[in-house]
């Protein structure tokens, strides 16, 4: 659905939680199957709990990594192609630092 509604290439991230209840040895989805529907939609994966914090900060930073990376090189590419109007450069305006 995100990439339906979606008019870019966004990173996706498919979050499995509950990753503490492995310990207890419950009954749970084996992390191949994450990762085994983490390829079939090209999406990033990881397990975490929120019950003991494993692997949250990790998944979350990771994520913004990529969508400020992925911004970056939007913007990038955007201004690379815009057509130089030889209009002149202004210098900026910087009242510190000079």
């Amino acid at each position: 659905m995100i990439e339906d509604v979606s008019q870019e290439d966004i990173p996706i991230m498919l979050v499995g939680n509950k990753c503490d209840l492995r310990q207890d040895g419950s009954n749970c989805i084996p992390t191949s199957y994450g990762e085994k529907l983490a390829m079939t939609y090209n999406t990033l994966f990881c397990e975490t709990s929120a019950k003991d914090g494993s692997n949250i900060l990790e998944a979350v930073l990771h994520l913004a990594r990529l969508v400020t990376k992925q911004a970056t090189f939007d913007e990038k590419s955007h201004y690379q192609s815009l057509p130089n109007l030889g209009a002149p450069k202004k210098k900026p305006n910087f009242t510190c630092c000079t």
